[in-house]
């Protein structure tokens, strides 16, 4: 009777031991490719790793140190066990990849693997370089805009960068501008100043360089408003551009923060009265539209918010006079048959006059953003892997060689 009390007694503690004991930890992802230290050679990088059985996403992180400290170069959330990405920086670099189970919960992170990614060949000029905000207190980071003289080549064109004071501020070894893209954006990193400090942050191609200045300071008090940028800074008349306005702290919920814009000239650059940044935010991008131009000219906007202003110039360059380049007409994939899964191609008909094309998808045929993909590229076709399994829309434009931007087709449903 004793030994069967006993029995009982260490069958309840192996019990309990059962329920107690800790899962073990999510198995790390085994990478593939590329391998260790590979060089690659394509404009876009190939990775992929092995499944695991209990993931039902996957994340990718893409460093320029083993450590994979901030900023990242990239990081992205894939249901596939394979991404191919187009990096904006080049040289020495890490990556990892660790699964995600249905409930949210991530496993451990697989091992660090080194590759080379190298650059396309340097460009003749280099026209721009704008910093926003071009003061910042140390351990806020500062974006930075690289305008070309000339569009970039098909293959992608590199310029090298440079900071004066790394131990005040540090910037990536050089950023990459896409095909006929005009302009490409990198991030400052700063570190903590008890004094404020002035960095000259650079961009080097082969025959000139342009810079600009970076103050760095203690913590103080917050501007309300501490920058108004466009980008790029200059375009062709009949485009649209990108400005961005930039908060001290962000701005408080639930109403946020109302800025009004205004134009020197709003008949050749029109912005909206106010733009509201939102609760929780500092940033804020909004649209500005240009008309066509007869010849370039420099106009001047300005962003108030309680009390402080600051100024912005975008330069408005006369184009080819005719009316913007036509829609393509949307080929592939047919509007009648679901696209198949993992890997769609489009297709697009011709336009005359143009010298590439920007294709965009979104689950909203309003394209309002973050768009799931904005590409531009010098041919009618593009494609694409590891867009979500939702019902999608799509939608193309053709570009001509002075950067004027055509007409939109009409958005398509791809799901």
């Amino acid at each position: 009777m004793r030994a069967t009390g006993v029995a009982m007694v260490a069958g309840w503690i192996g019990i309990g031991l059962a329920f107690c004991a800790e899962p073990p930890e999510r198995a790390a992802p085994t990478l593939v490719r590329p391998g260790p230290n590979a060089k690659t050679s394509n404009s876009y990088v190939g990775f992929s790793w092995l499944a695991l059985p209990w993931a039902e996403t996957y994340t990718i992180q893409i460093a320029s140190t083993r450590s994979f400290t901030a900023p990242l170069v990239a990081e992205a959330r894939t249901r596939e066990t394979r991404f191919r990405l187009k990096l904006a920086v080049a040289g020495s670099l890490w990556w990892r990849v660790r699964g995600v189970d249905s409930t949210g919960a991530a496993g451990a992170w697989s091992e660090a693997r080194s590759f080379e990614y190298p650059p396309p060949p340097l460009v003749a000029t280099v026209a721009a370089l704008t910093l926003v905000p071009a003061s910042v207190v140390g351990g806020i980071s500062s974006q930075g805009l690289v305008t070309l003289g000339e569009p970039a080549p098909a293959g992608g064109a590199s310029v090298e960068l440079n900071s004066s004071d790394p131990s005040k501020a540090r910037v990536p070894a050089r950023v990459i501008v896409d095909g006929n893209a005009l302009a490409a954006t990198f991030v400052v990193s700063t570190m903590q100043s008890p004094e404020a400090a002035s960095v000259r942050i650079s961009a080097t191609a082969r025959e000139n360089d342009c810079a600009g200045t970076l103050t760095v300071g203690p913590p103080g008090p917050p501007s309300p408003l501490v920058s108004f940028a466009v980008n790029p800074p200059t375009i062709t008349g009949g485009s649209t551009v990108e400005g961005i306005l930039t908060l001290g702290a962000a701005a408080p919920a639930p109403q946020g923060k109302l800025v009004r814009i205004s134009s020197d000239d709003p008949a050749l650059v029109s912005v909206p009265s106010t733009v509201t940044v939102p609760a929780g935010s500092s940033t804020q991008s909004f649209p500005v539209k240009t008309a066509w131009a007869t010849s370039t000219r420099s106009v001047g906007m300005t962003a108030t918010l309680e009390g402080v202003a600051w100024s912005a110039t975008l330069t408005v360059r006369h184009g080819s006079g005719l009316a913007p380049l036509t829609p393509p007409s949307p080929l592939r994939p047919p509007e009648d048959r679901p696209a198949r899964e993992g890997f769609i191609e489009f297709a697009w008909s011709s336009v005359a006059g143009a010298a590439s094309y920007t294709i965009q998808v979104d689950d909203a045929g309003t394209f309002q953003g973050p768009l799931f993909a904005d590409r531009t590229v010098p041919d009618t076709r593009l494609g694409l892997t590891d867009l979500p399994a939702r019902p999608l829309w799509w939608r193309v434009r053709a570009n001509d060689d002075h950067g004027g931007e055509g007409t939109w087709s009409e958005p398509r449903p791809l799901r």
